[in-house]
């Protein structure tokens, strides 16, 4: 019986116990500047190129044996103050595809390009984001606020025969 007392106590003092301070640990929240470099790889890409009213869309992974790629994106945001942060991150996408005989005729940005001919497909997306974030509660255990982002989103698409 005076063992599992003992048991019981030590696992009570264990539960309820505060935990020690951690000095090696700090929040990032205590720094002017954090820089992020972020690697990430899309699930699978599902990417649809159309251009004008006669167009003929086009699926881009599928007709070019788009490999899966892996992209990286730079993030950034800067402390004015406790409460005011602004952000910046920005995400370059390029996919080049392989030339491959086209299973039918596409039109594309005017051009007409035959079924059986074999033509060369890239694809360059730059994505930018601009934010700023006002943390209207702000203490060490955590933040609440807004959030406003403005987006911009350069496309640039070419398919081009050899």
């Amino acid at each position: 019986m005076p063992r599992r007392s003992l048991t019981s106590a030590l696992v009570l003092l264990a539960v309820f116990a505060p935990a020690p301070h951690a000095w090696a640990q700090y929040s990032p929240e205590n720094e002017h500047v954090e820089l992020g470099w972020v690697f990430w790889k899309p699930a699978s890409p599902e990417i649809t190129l159309a251009s004008g009213t006669l167009a003929t869309p086009v699926d881009f992974v599928q007709q070019f044996s788009v490999p899966d790629d892996r992209f990286r994106s730079l993030r950034t945001t800067i402390k004015l103050g406790r409460h005011h942060k602004f952000r910046y991150s920005t995400v370059p996408v390029h996919y080049v595809g392989s030339t491959t005989s086209l299973a039918q005729r596409i039109g594309f940005k005017g051009q007409s390009f035959a079924a059986g001919l074999p033509v060369n497909a890239d694809l360059r997306w730059s994505m930018k984001r601009f934010g700023y974030e006002w943390d209207a509660v702000s203490s060490s255990g955590g933040y609440a606020g807004l959030v406003a982002n403005a987006t911009y989103n350069s496309l640039d698409e070419q398919l081009a025969a050899p």
